[in-house]
């Protein structure tokens, strides 16, 4: 036996529609009956390539699939068989014949809803929530409290725990006579001591939508298990603003360096300085660092700078990490577990 459904799929015109709760499209039965809603979520706008819609059963083989246009009203009628209970679907960019949304929820006698998301952004989007349709709006829920969805908190960084992955960027400018234009992208560690080591550190942030309300941002750093790597003095981090690369050396010429942040391009102040390249205050610290210890940094200043990057407000450059003392902070390149972490509580 097979139940019969109608796709139709409603007109969706812009990204900023996901954050007015709009319906991209809706499978409705020819009766009345079930309906499988398809919900947009974060910076999505309509996958010009159109919609690919296929449904699963408990072995994971495909039942059932359908193509339709998202950004113009069509209607769609097929059937889908009874053992789907689940439905995937995928948004495509002509241009690169990519995938430009996903999104996938359970089908049941009931229907269902999914929620959709540009790929980057699903962890942070639609990972955990599911969603249903009230008076042609989108209300999304906590999956497993089925309350809206609220705060939620996402870890980004190179660990194998951490939620939101492939982002960190990591290295250290030394201004020592020799080391000037020395690039150190691809070391285990992020060294620091005195003036002349500076470290660089940014998270990609593009995981997160643009309209996200960024609640508290919170940097986590680890100690290298290394003797003389504890210190009594401060840990600093500042906004940088400047681009830079992160390299691809290890001791090997290139930039980023204590000459270049950028190939053919200087700092405006050697070694990413204050003020030209490196905001003047810190805006986060520790007062001490112990070894072998994960220390956290945590202030209102780091919170609004992540919710200034997220959405587009101020250009993404990273933190610069200063300590007057020697020390060693295990790089995205390090031990597992050990690599920095950048932990936001957001809403959207």
């Amino acid at each position: 036996m097979r139940r019969s459904w109608i796709l139709d799929v409603t007109a969706f015109g812009c990204a900023h529609a996901a954050s007015l709760g709009a319906l991209l499209l809706t499978l409705a039965a020819c009766t009345s009956g079930p309906t499988l809603d398809i919900c947009p979520r974060g910076d999505l706008a309509a996958p010009a390539g159109g919609l690919l819609i296929s449904f699963f059963d408990a072995s994971d083989r495909m039942v059932a699939t359908t193509q339709a246009a998202a950004d113009r009203p069509t209607t769609i009628p097929f059937e889908i068989p009874d053992e789907a209970v689940y439905v995937y679907v995928e948004g495509f960019s002509p241009s690169t014949d990519q995938e430009s949304a996903i999104g996938w929820g359970e089908v049941t006698a009931d229907g269902g809803c999914v929620c959709l998301a540009v790929p980057a952004q699903w962890d942070a989007a639609c990972d955990g929530i599911a969603c249903r349709v009230t008076d042609g709006r989108c209300v999304f829920l906590d999956e497993e409290t089925g309350e809206p969805a609220g705060s939620r908190t996402v870890t980004l960084g190179e660990n194998t725990d951490d939620v939101i992955g492939g982002v960190t960027a990591d290295t250290y400018l030394v201004g020592e006579a020799g080391s000037e234009g020395l690039n150190f992208g691809q070391d285990d560690a992020v060294v620091l001591g005195g003036g002349l080591t500076v470290g660089l550190l940014r998270f990609d942030v593009g995981g997160l939508p643009s309209a996200t309300v960024v609640e508290s941002a919170r940097l986590l750093v680890h100690v290298a298990d290394v003797p003389g790597a504890e210190s009594a003095a401060p840990l600093e981090a500042a906004r940088v603003r400047e681009d830079w690369t992160v390299g691809l050396g290890d001791g090997d010429p290139g930039c980023a360096s204590w000459t270049c942040r950028l190939p053919d391009t200087p700092w405006t102040v050697p070694g990413c300085g204050a003020p030209g390249s490196r905001d003047p205050t810190p805006l986060a610290g520790v007062s001490a660092l112990q070894r072998a210890t994960t220390h956290t940094l945590e202030t209102p200043a780091l919170t609004a700078l992540v919710q200034a990057w997220v959405s587009g407000d101020t250009p993404n450059y990273g933190l610069a990490l200063t300590c007057a003392d020697d020390t060693w902070l295990v790089s995205s390149q390090g031990a597992d577990g050990d690599r920095p972490e950048l932990i936001v509580t957001f809403r959207l």
